[in-house]
């Protein structure tokens, strides 16, 4: 917790996830325990005057419920789209996020097609 106190402000709002740091945290952890790293693709940080933002490819594996989806198992890719804007050091807003998520869960619910001869 050291981390969170010393990295964000105590007046952090998230604009996705429409809450305070505690709000933030338990739906994220929900969301991302779900899902198992598999493969890292990209990752890149960029930060001009008071915004960060952070863009990645990953690959996971679905290993908890996530969308209303049971764990399947599937090794799906994910884009990564977030933005912080920090004052005094700290985080204080947060936009963005999972950029994806319909092509996610077409990823979790839609049946493989077979391989074509």
């Amino acid at each position: 917790m050291d981390v969170i106190t010393e990295c964000f402000s105590e007046h952090y709002w998230s604009h996705t996830w429409q809450g305070d740091l505690a709000h933030t945290g338990a739906r994220q952890g929900r969301f991302f325990g779900a899902f198992e790293l598999v493969e890292m693709l990209s990752d890149d940080l960029i930060a001009e005057n008071d915004l960060v933002v952070h863009r990645s490819t990953q690959r996971f594996r679905h290993v908890g419920e996530a969308l209303g989806v049971a764990p399947t198992g599937r090794v799906v890719t994910v884009e990564h789209v977030e933005a912080w804007r920090v004052t005094d050091g700290k985080i204080v807003e947060h936009w963005g996020g999972l950029g994806a998520g319909a092509q996610l869960h077409r990823a979790l619910t839609v049946e493989a097609k077979p391989e074509q001869a």
